[in-house]
């Protein structure tokens, strides 16, 4: 049947264009951002619109293994003084 792909992720591991999902919670508002990855579903809780929003730019140019990847480093270089998200 040749290369079927059966969710949103392409044979690149790229979405089909992502959209942040607005949450409300009792303590707030959040973002959440579904995709893909490995064929399993997965999200990604953010707290501002506009870092979900960079997230599925991400996601959009570059796949989501990558989107992931970039996520990670910049969590993982935050501390509490610094709000530089990537864009």
């Amino acid at each position: 049947m040749g290369n079927v792909t059966r969710s949103l992720e392409d044979a690149n591991g790229k979405d089909a264009m992502p959209k942040p999902l607005k949450v409300e919670r009792p303590s707030g508002t959040v973002w959440r951002v579904r995709f893909r990855v490995a064929g399993a579903s997965s999200s990604k809780t953010f707290f501002t619109e506009r870092d979900a929003e960079w997230f599925c730019q991400q996601i959009t140019e570059h796949g989501v293994r990558v989107a992931l990847h970039l996520l990670d480093t910049y969590e993982s270089q935050a501390s509490p003084e610094r709000d530089d998200f990537p864009y």
